[in-house]
């Protein structure tokens, strides 16, 4: 899977840093510009365990005044979704949405991953003017989440 996963970012055009590689994992970095932002892909692969972890990384960090309106954000964006979620180290504030798959053999079609990868930066580029808006702008999260998802809530008039 690792060759497959490498084939593959490199099909796609984006350069990528292997962080580490050893028989039993892989770890790639690719820095990504999206819509809304740019942001770094860490793609972690596990080979025994046959688990490709994906995660997008937030490029601001949550200052520790804020984490508890973003921990609000992240739980009503979370909520509801099918694949991959939102999460955040509290000590230091990295955020990251994060999609995993298990994947059967190593000759397994690139599909699967690239559903994954582009469902993860997606997230982060649909989220991030929210995350912005929650914390620079002292958006309420329960409003930044309805704007995002385009729904019209009476109350807030």
């Amino acid at each position: 899977m690792v060759n497959t996963i490498s084939n593959a970012i490199e099909q796609m055009g984006y350069e990528y840093q292997v962080l580490a590689e050893t028989p039993a994992m892989a770890i790639f970095r690719l820095p990504i510009a999206m819509k809304n932002t740019k942001a770094d892909c860490i793609i972690d692969i596990r080979v025994p365990d046959r688990i490709v972890a994906i995660f997008v990384l937030c490029p601001v960090n949550i200052p520790e005044s804020a984490r508890k309106r973003l921990t609000e954000f992240m739980t009503m964006a979370n909520y509801g979704l099918i694949l991959g979620n939102f999460e955040m180290d509290m000590d230091d504030g990295e955020l990251r949405f994060k999609s995993t798959f298990l994947y059967d053999n190593d000759d397994q079609p690139v599909t699967e991953f690239n559903q994954h990868l582009f469902n993860a930066l997606f997230m982060m580029d649909k989220y991030f003017p929210g995350i912005m808006s929650v914390l620079f702008a002292g958006l309420e999260p329960k409003i930044a989440i309805s704007q995002i998802n385009n729904v019209i809530d009476p109350k807030m008039n």
